[in-house]
């Protein structure tokens, strides 16, 4: 019922948003099954905003939970997740641009201001306490 209607909406180009609400803490919520997750998937890419948690998200895009949620800088599988279900990535992280220096990085500002999703892989500490503030999120476009 939905897949033809998300078809319609993108024709349109209005804003689709997918909150894939079928699983947590590694596990599909027992009144879903995998043919759910399947159909999930297909209303995923058709959104241009998603929301899946860490669960989802390895669910849509057969990652493994317990590897991802298991690792210390999920980073680079959280990254991949998202490519492999078509979104474009952006990267902003000044250590690795300084070491790296290949040119895949952007700056804070242009990642928020072309960005509807965001997912922050930081040590809290003194340099990241309130990093996202009210002024942060407004760099970000409105819905």
């Amino acid at each position: 019922v939905l897949e033809p209607f998300l078809h319609h909406l993108r024709e349109q180009g209005a804003m689709r948003l997918v909150d894939p609400a079928m699983a947590d803490h590694g596990k599909l919520y027992s009144s879903c099954s995998p043919k759910l997750v399947e159909a999930m998937a297909r209303l995923v890419a058709l959104a241009n905003v998603a929301t899946p948690n860490l669960t989802e998200l390895c669910l849509l895009t057969d990652g493994d939970y317990a590897t991802v949620s298991a690792a210390p800088d999920r980073r680079e599988q959280v990254e991949a997740m998202a490519r492999h279900l078509g979104f474009k990535v952006l990267l902003c992280d000044p250590p690795r641009e300084q070491a790296e220096g290949n040119g895949q990085f952007c700056s804070l500002e242009y990642l928020l201001a072309n960005s509807q999703i965001i997912t922050l892989h930081v040590p809290l500490d003194e340099t990241t306490r309130n990093m996202a503030d009210e002024e942060f999120f407004m760099l970000m476009p409105p819905f």
